[in-house]
């Protein structure tokens, strides 16, 4: 199939997209996400505990995911909010 797609229309592994990050986007967008996971996980902690914590613990991910992509411009840990997880599976809040 690509033998017929003009060599002008082929994504080449040397090219790199411009990419700029907007941190007021990304800030904006992170603490929405995160909201929106603390909203669910307090609804759903009377039927569904375990949902609930894994929502409570994703949202907190996020934070630390956009704090990581606005001072590194990259995510570089991604095992961040794992202690979180540990504490709030076993009730040490």
């Amino acid at each position: 199939m690509l033998l017929f797609v003009p060599t002008e229309n082929v994504f080449k592994q040397t090219m790199i997209p411009e990419f700029r990050l907007r941190k007021i986007d990304l800030q904006r967008v992170a603490l929405l996400d995160s909201r929106h996971l603390y909203a669910k996980a307090k609804r759903l902690f009377r039927t569904d505990t375990y949902t609930a914590k894994k929502d409570l613990v994703h949202g907190i991910r996020f934070l630390y995911f956009a704090i990581q992509l606005a001072t590194r411009y990259k995510i570089v840990n991604f095992d961040e909010g794992n202690a979180e997880w540990r504490m709030v599976r076993e009730n040490r809040l």
